[in-house]
């Protein structure tokens, strides 16, 4: 898991450039950001976070391209990942111009707004479907699936949250 967390990290670090020419017109603010990012891996022991961070730049990418296709099924793999993410993805829909850069009023708005975010519930859509069935009600995502996984998946894990080793001993 360190090194697949090392590895999601610099390739968060490495988006940031790209992501960087499509929003500021050059590299260097991306090329400060990775280094930060790189310099602060060690504060992020949570592989979900890197993961995380590298769907959501794949998305920013596919909206700031203009690729409603791509920009849809990335922004619906990051909101299965993060769903508090939805905010970012929302105004980086609405307020990339023509150029796919961040305008200071919405210029494209619903006609690229609609098909993604009607892609992104589609592919969010199973999920969905499988908490209603498991839990009788269809709740959208969830937002902690690596923890989880981490605390009730392993050898030293107990059913009961008091005696649950992983989960107070990281």
């Amino acid at each position: 898991l360190i090194f697949l967390n090392a590895l999601l990290l610099g390739c968060a670090a490495a988006l940031l450039p790209v992501l960087s020419q499509y929003v500021y017109g050059g590299i260097a603010p991306g090329v400060a950001g990775g280094f930060l990012l790189a310099l602060a891996g060690w504060l992020i022991p949570q592989w979900e976070v890197a993961l995380s961070s590298v769907i959501f730049l794949m998305a920013a990418l596919a909206i700031m391209r203009r690729g409603g296709v791509n920009a849809g099924l990335w922004a619906g793999a990051c909101l299965l990942a993060n769903p508090a993410s939805l905010p970012a993805l929302a105004v980086l829909v609405f307020f990339r111009n023509r150029e796919g850069r961040i305008a200071s009023g919405a210029s494209q708005g619903w006609r690229f707004a609609l098909p993604v975010a009607g892609l992104a519930l589609i592919v969010c859509a199973p999920w969905v479907l499988r908490n209603w069935v498991a839990l009788g009600a269809p709740y959208f995502v969830r937002d902690n699936l690596g923890l989880e996984l981490y605390v009730s998946n392993q050898d030293s894990a107990s059913a009961e949250q008091v005696t649950n080793w992983p989960l107070w001993h990281r």
